[in-house]
């Protein structure tokens, strides 16, 4: 509804609004144009549009007449500071943004879009490859998501990667942040150009002959440690195995950690890795290790007595990656993350209208949690990612898991990290996905596990817990004591509470309901599997926290 409506109808009106100011603008911007050369105002491009319509794309011209086409060796347009086509007056409008204003006409025709993947030539688009022809779903923008991560000065392929993420998240919060950030990147003069390239080109046509090290030096990949600790994964092993394989991530730069954690007790699970490892696949090296205590912690805590990489990068066994995880992971750690992570969403493994119920519940920010990783669309500092990846140095100083931790141990880690005075990034380039329980039972028992461990979490690690870790509990208690102020005083405590959680409930469920256009009758059982998901997370937070501080046992593994 938004993409298709609500957006087009802001485009319009603002594109109305904005016309006096683009006839002031003009006042001042085309006789400047024609006092260098006389030639024309406008420079009018074909660009390739939504649906791949070919439609004019206005610009204020800011090059010389009749300028020879220069291409970089990935097909883009050239673009350099010391560009010798630009003209003083152009190289002024460029650095400010101003020659994109007459664009403001192909909004109000409906051929462009304020905020949306920038437009490309009718020969780029030609070059286009899988997912990047997917950035033609929507309507070009003036300003989009690679225009204000990156700009001119990431390679045109990444580009097309921000351009593909944006269209698979366009919202009205998005595009509101890519706007005001895009004054910003302006004011600051980000990216207007291809940086640290040296000066080659390749020209089209006739021309210049092109340079033979454009890019400088490849940096040697780092070494990287990939880890899956696993415990009763049979089912899903061979899948993240099989994930993990067709990286495009050099394999020699790689070493796989598989962790057991049924030491002598699942046999299928271990002759999976046996096999992997046999194979090999090209990796550096290939080690299986035991886990004899049978817990997670425990088991990443071997892994980092072993491991020999650069970056530590855990994997659940339960997740799928895609091709390029490892490669974009490390190009984030190369700009300077020493701890990143990025969007994971959950995945059905059996699609069917009950599953559909569990993952709205699921992907809710009111049924699971707000925790930026599970939908977060731009790049940030966070306070904890999933599937992390950590350079050698983070973890040198931190140290390793705490194993009293069963449940908590990445809250009580990412806490040490940040008291260390890192940050933790996340990034939407870096892509996994996690598969969600498989039913009712098993999503509720998985709350109530982790309400539990949150509560033994509070005595034994309080920094790791944060105040909407407690909110399940919170409600539950308030529960419990109105309940009581019931029985000896009055109920209308109780019954306010009650009446204002099921009005939240309610409206919150038809709002994710009408989100996915779906007719489900099992929809109708959303709220109760919001309310069943509270309660158990709120009663394991009150149980745990009961429990205190006593040692470990075996009911409580």
């Amino acid at each position: 509804m938004y993409n298709r409506v609500i957006k087009r109808i802001f485009d319009l009106i603002a594109g109305i609004v904005a016309l006096p100011f683009l006839g002031l603008a003009c006042l001042i911007i085309i006789p400047l144009i024609k006092a260098h050369d006389k030639g024309p105002v406008f420079y009018n491009a074909p660009r390739v549009g939504r649906h791949g319509r070919v439609f004019t794309m206005y610009k204020f011209r800011t090059m010389q007449v009749d300028a020879p086409d220069l291409k970089m060796p990935d097909g883009s347009t050239y673009n350099a500071p010391d560009d010798p086509r630009m003209t003083p007056v152009g190289k002024r409008l460029r650095g400010w943004s101003l020659d994109e204003l007459p664009q403001v006409l192909n909004i109000i025709k409906g051929q462009m879009s304020f905020i949306g993947p920038r437009p490309d030539l009718i020969e780029e688009a030609a070059l286009y490859q899988g997912d990047e022809k997917r950035k033609l779903e929507v309507r070009p923008g003036i300003s989009g998501y690679a225009q204000v991560y990156g700009r001119n000065a990431i390679g045109w392929h990444d580009r097309l990667a921000l351009d593909v993420i944006y269209v698979q998240k366009v919202s009205l919060p998005l595009d509101l942040h890519i706007f005001w950030r895009t004054f910003a990147v302006i004011f600051s003069k980000e990216g207007v150009y291809v940086e640290d390239m040296g000066n080659g080109f390749e020209v089209t046509g006739d021309g210049e002959v092109p340079s033979s090290n454009l890019f400088g030096p490849i940096p040697a990949p780092e070494f990287v440690s990939l880890v899956v600790v696993a415990r009763d994964e049979e089912h899903y092993l061979q899948q993240i195995l099989s994930d993990i394989s067709n990286q495009d991530y050099p394999h020699d730069a790689m070493e796989l950690l598989l962790v057991d954690s049924n030491v002598g007790d699942n046999t299928r699970q271990r002759r999976l890795m046996e096999g992997f490892a046999q194979a090999g696949h090209g990796f550096r090296r290939v080690v299986i290790l035991d886990n004899p205590a049978g817990f997670l912690p425990h088991g990443c805590n071997v892994a980092l007595a072993a491991y020999e990489g650069d970056i530590f990068m855990r994997l659940d066994a339960h997740a799928r990656i895609p091709i390029d995880f490892v490669r974009q992971t490390v190009a984030v750690q190369q700009e300077g993350h020493k701890v990143c992570g990025g969007f994971r969403p959950v995945i059905l493994e059996d699609p069917t209208a009950w599953g559909e119920v569990l993952l709205m519940a699921e992907t809710s920010a009111f049924g699971a949690s707000p925790a930026r990783y599970r939908r977060a669309q731009m790049g940030r500092e966070v306070s904890s990612v999933f599937h992390g990846a950590y350079s050698r140095e983070v973890l040198d100083e931190v140290g390793l898991y705490d194993e009293r931790l069963l449940r908590t141990e990445d809250n009580d880690l990412s806490q040490r990290i940040r008291a260390a005075g890192y940050g933790i990034w996340m990034d939407p380039r870096i892509q996994s996905q996690q598969y969600l329980r498989p039913n009712l039972r098993a999503l509720l028992r998985q709350k109530a596990a982790n309400g539990y461990w949150i509560g033994r979490t509070v005595w034994l690690k309080h920094r790791a817990v944060s105040l909407m870790h407690l909110v399940p509990f919170a409600f539950v208690l308030a529960l419990i004591i109105c309940a009581v102020l019931g029985a000896v005083v009055s109920w209308l405590p109780l019954l306010t509470i009650c009446y204002l959680y099921a009005v939240a409930n309610v409206a919150l469920s038809i709002l994710a309901a009408l989100q996915i256009r779906k007719d489900h009758l099992q929809l109708l059982a959303l709220p109760l599997v919001f309310l069943a998901m509270h309660v158990c997370y709120g009663v394991g937070t009150l149980v745990g926290l009961v429990r205190g501080l006593p040692p470990l046992s075996k009911r409580d593994r």
